[in-house]
């Protein structure tokens, strides 16, 4: 899990000033929707963000798959110029059981431009029963894994 508890200390106290202050490549946010919408002439986006699902009975007795679709949707920053990077997304059932594994290429940042969204789609999840589904992303740091975030889906019913 990230430990951010350093930063929120830190903007607690009252601090005006930038907790990061180094160049780099950053994770700013990322979120899990039902649907996105993205504006053809300004590139802005509506997300439609989901928290929770019911499964609906089902006609099979044991479900195989939660039906999507999903999208994780991040926002990345980069300050440090030109820049290619990549990340993973991991999905995690209930049970701990790893659902999906996933490494994705990021587009690459040229300057002037500063930020961009990543999407990835998975339209359906393997059925882990009822419970809470984690979607954490990470990247590669320094040959060492960093954790960016853990967007949790919580689905409920058979």
């Amino acid at each position: 899990m990230a430990d951010h508890r350093g930063a929120a200390r830190w903007f607690a106290a009252g601090s005006t000033q930038r907790a990061y202050t180094a160049r780099m490549l950053r994770h700013v946010w990322s979120v899990l929707c039902n649907q996105v919408f993205v504006d053809p002439e300004t590139n802005s986006v509506a997300l439609a963000v989901v928290e929770s699902r019911e499964l609906g009975p089902s006609a099979e007795p044991t479900p195989s798959a939660a039906r999507g679709p999903f999208d994780l949707v991040t926002l990345w920053y980069s300050d440090v110029g030109t820049v290619a990077f990549s990340y993973k997304v991991k999905v995690t059932g209930p049970s701990g059981r790893v659902l999906a594994d996933t490494d994705v290429a990021g587009p690459e940042f040229h300057p002037p431009v500063l930020r961009t969204r990543t999407r990835l789609r998975f339209p359906a999840l393997p059925h882990d029963g009822p419970g809470v589904y984690w979607f954490c992303t990470m990247r590669l740091v320094d040959g060492q894994e960093v954790l960016d975030a853990e967007v949790p889906l919580e689905l409920n019913g058979a």
